[in-house]
């Protein structure tokens, strides 16, 4: 074996030993490795036992090893070399909820009360709402989950956008941004604004929550949705390196993301299983579980809530404390619902949520009772640590005026929503001088320059950085005016 193989040999064998290590310690630590981890360690122990053994093997083996490493790390710089080249730096950092200048048509043909199309867009720092001011502005973020992301409603039509407009006049100057994405909880609220950059820059924190909470808790899955908060709440991020560090290592890098993105797809298109319906843009998710809950069967069971209810009150209270600490206003919101005791058929008919661990759904009188709960231990915290909340439960009414399926507004209930809080923000707004018309559109028009790294992005900035080497060298090369008379 010459000296360049006995090298090759000795570098394979250290990146084999230096996964299974770090996927060796990250089990012991934290206990939670997904499959793919044990595969890999599996993968690279075997590997290396092989190149030990079999010296005929080795050099085969670690030649392929080194050059999958070499390879990895080249495409890791390159992604990370062209973000920083092609895409100009974010006051958010490299997490984002959204995607930043995403755009959509949506067409929501089972949305009762919604119009029959819209438009789903985000801002340069991916959320839905104008661009951020650098200064002057009184800021409002909006944080939830899908009855604050209000997907398939439009992006002015949005309790967010009736927000901005309500408290855009009266000579004030207001920004509002909507940080609201399907399935979050008040975890995963500390998570963003504990991490996202932005966030601390708001003057006023409004906090929609209750319902992913109680769902994740009544279907068992919460503990395993806590513990990847970090990946639910920021689905989406810029190339290159950036903390909290994740364990495995290689789960850091941006290549990882992709795969695992584009893994969790083919995953759900191959199974194509209930459980994980996905948010599409005409809503045909929202049938098929519709489907499924006519067709299972009801429990009138409900677990002893208490437990859930100190969790909850614990993460409220976090919040609380997160918002005194950055010295942000903070508004909470209760969770108006659909569900209601008694319940109509019509009105049982939009339902699909409440599915149990065991398949069978609970009805909606226990999902009401199990909502009111919830609400009512924000009401008591609100009261205790002195802090607004607008109580949407007791003012926004279950009916298909407001609501299109359990928990969703439709346009009428975002309206209603929207305006409702403006009046307890309003109230601590402060007022500025200058002609309202000189104001600009709270109302967000279009997307901004794009800072989300896309490959699309690459080719107009080649072609421009080329055609200004090109008119440089044309110009170096001619004469300098009036230069031949000199």
């Amino acid at each position: 074996m010459t000296r360049p193989q006995r090298l090759m040999l000795g570098v394979a064998l250290l990146v084999s030993a230096a996964t299974v290590v770090d996927v060796a310690t990250t089990w012991l630590a934290r206990r939670d490795l997904e499959d793919f981890d044990l595969v890999v360690a599996v993968v690279a122990a075997a590997l290396s036992g092989i190149c030990i053994l079999r010296r005929a093997a080795a050099i085969r083996i670690a030649t392929t090893t080194v050059a999958f490493t070499t390879a990895l790390v080249l495409v890791e710089l390159a992604f990370t070399a062209l973000a920083a080249w092609f895409v100009p730096g974010s006051a958010a950092g490299p997490w984002y909820v959204w995607p930043p200048n995403y755009t959509c048509v949506v067409t929501p043909g089972d949305a009762l009360g919604v119009a029959p199309q819209g438009r789903f867009s985000t801002n340069a720092l991916g959320l839905r709402g104008p661009t951020l001011p650098q200064q002057g502005d009184y800021r409002i973020l909006c944080v939830g989950g899908s009855t604050t992301e209000c997907l398939y409603l439009d992006d002015a039509r949005t309790w967010p956008a009736v927000l901005s407009r309500e408290l855009g006049g009266a000579r004030r100057h207001v920004w509002v941004g909507n940080a609201g994405r399907s399935g979050l909880t008040t975890v995963d609220h500390l998570t963003l604004l504990e991490n996202w950059s932005p966030a601390a820059t708001m003057d006023c924190w409004v906090v929609l929550c209750g319902v992913n909470d109680l769902g994740l808790q009544l279907n068992g899955t919460y503990d395993a949705e806590v513990a990847r908060s970090w990946e639910r709440t920021f689905a989406y991020r810029r190339p290159g390196w950036s903390a909290p560090w994740a364990r495995p290592l290689y789960r850091n890098l941006y290549t990882w993301t992709l795969a695992a993105r584009g893994g969790d797809r083919l995953k759900r298109l191959v199974r194509g299983t209930s459980r994980e319906a996905q948010q599409d843009v005409k809503a045909a998710w929202l049938a098929h579980l519709r489907r499924e809950r006519q067709a299972g069967t009801r429990s009138d069971e409900l677990p002893d809530l208490q437990p859930f209810l100190v969790a909850y009150e614990r993460n409220l209270r976090r919040l609380i404390d997160l918002a005194r600490q950055r010295h942000v206003r903070l508004v909470f919101l209760t969770q108006p619902v659909l569900w209601q005791e008694p319940m109509s058929s019509e009105l049982e008919a939009l339902c699909w949520g409440g599915r149990c661990p065991d398949g069978r759904y609970r009805s909606t009188a226990v999902l009401s009772r199990a909502m009111a709960a919830y609400n009512d231990r924000l009401r008591q915290v609100c009261r205790a640590e002195s802090v607004e909340c607008v109580d949407l439960a007791e003012q926004v009414a279950p009916s298909t005026a407001t609501f299109y399926d359990d928990c969703h507004f439709n346009d009428h209930g975002a309206d209603t929503v929207g305006r409702l809080v403006a009046v307890q923000v309003g109230q601590a707004l402060p007022q500025v001088s200058g002609a309202p018309d000189a104001l600009p559109d709270p109302v967000y028009s279009g997307p901004d320059t794009a800072e989300f790294f896309d490959p699309s992005l690459v080719a107009p900035r080649l072609t421009e950085v080329v055609v200004s080497l090109r008119n440089a060298r044309k110009s170096a090369s001619r004469p300098h005016p009036g230069g031949a008379g000199k």
